[in-house]
């Protein structure tokens, strides 16, 4: 660490120093609190989206399994069936303080 001169200039310097450190933690705080908050938010509503996949999963596989029993022709499966679209994944970015977050759709 570098010798500080005991002046006045050199303690209002210090204090200036010290002052702008203390703003940065908190804002370094703050921004850290509003991060854990949006990361909540998305565990939740993660949770509750793939609570949804599972029961849609399972009343699809009942469906499946009761046209199993009545046609067991599975050729005729794929005509019954509504076509099958593959899931479109879209990725947005989202700036939360100052921090780009990403956003799955």
């Amino acid at each position: 660490m570098r010798e500080i001169k005991p002046t006045r200039s050199a303690l209002l310097r210090l204090n200036r120093r010290v002052l702008l450190a203390e703003r940065g933690h908190r804002l370094l705080k703050e921004k850290r609190d509003v991060l854990v908050i949006e990361f909540f938010s998305i565990f939740e509503d993660q949770k509750y989206l793939r609570r949804k996949i599972n029961e849609d999963l399972k009343d699809a596989f009942k469906d499946y399994m009761k046209l199993r029993i009545v046609d067991r022709d599975i050729e005729n499966l794929a005509t019954v069936l509504p076509k099958i679209q593959s899931p479109e994944i879209e990725i947005k970015r989202k700036n939360i303080m100052g921090v780009n977050v990403p956003l799955i759709n």
